[in-house]
């Protein structure tokens, strides 16, 4: 099967169907025109598959696969965690292969990939007081903290200021902030995460002293709302959409094919 620009019919209309139930702004017509073939495009480029518009069995069979995981279960799934009991790593693994090893993960932070060097994230990446990942771009990014201390501070930060205070650092990853969110100038795309789907993010309650870990289906303009919701005056958003996985005490309650380049886990 090869669907691409300027294919017509019943396969090009189920499979616009398909990426809309996944969150994507597309219009199901059953014609491949420029607007699908852009879909697409980011489509493989965000599952980590070869960016050429062109629809064959594996992209096939990769939007179908995502759909089910983002359709079967809209339910909003929360879990509280100690700030000192976050960590990070590195995977580069598929969801499905990594439930043997962590009881409890969600996605980490966003990634992208750079031809002959590979995946790569975006943005600061602390765990257990160690560097996985900076950068020197200077750019404000919406990052969830916790000092050594325990001490949880979620806001935007640049590059200058992290370094500052990387000595304090225990636990870092970086999104979007959640709060009066606004991707863009965190240099976050507004096309992804502006579409509604599967959304990992983190909060803070300072009444509890707890983190909160959560999954809801919405788009960024949502997170404020759930956030508040729970009583977190702080948060940020994280990759998500059809790569999002979530296991709490050995249960996977979301978990992709796709592959992950780092987790949170607990």
């Amino acid at each position: 099967m090869l669907l691409k620009n300027g294919s017509k019919g019943s396969l090009v209309l189920t499979m616009q169907k398909l990426l809309k139930s996944i969150g994507f702004d597309i219009t199901c017509d059953g014609i491949f025109g420029p607007g699908t073939d852009k879909i697409i495009r980011l489509y493989q480029e965000n599952a980590l598959l070869k960016v050429d518009g062109l629809v064959g069995n594996q992209t096939y069979n990769s939007i179908i696969s995502t759909s089910k995981n983002v359709t079967k279960n809209y339910k909003e799934q929360i879990t509280w965690v100690n700030p000192k009991d976050l960590k990070g790593t590195l995977v580069n693994s598929t969801g499905a292969s990594l439930s043997a090893k962590f009881k409890n993960l969600v996605n980490g932070a966003f990634f992208w990939h750079q031809s002959g060097v590979g995946n790569k994230i975006i943005g600061w990446f602390y765990s257990e007081g160690k560097c996985i990942n900076y950068s020197n771009y200077n750019r404000y990014r919406g990052t969830f903290l916790v000092k050594k201390d325990g001490t949880v501070i979620s806001k935007r930060f640049n590059d200058a200021e992290l370094m500052s205070i990387r000595n304090d650092m225990q636990f870092v990853v970086q999104g979007f902030d959640g709060i009066k969110a606004n991707p863009d100038i965190e240099g976050t795309s507004t096309a992804e995460v502006g579409r509604k789907c599967l959304r990992p993010i983190l909060g803070f309650n300072p009444k509890t002293n707890k983190v909160l870990i959560a999954v809801f289906n919405g788009d960024y303009r949502d997170i404020e709302q759930v956030l508040k919701k729970h009583s977190c005056t702080v948060g940020i958003g994280l990759d998500g959409g059809g790569s999002t996985n979530m296991f709490v005490n050995g249960k996977s309650i979301y978990k992709t094919s796709r592959v992950l380049n780092n987790i949170i886990y607990w």
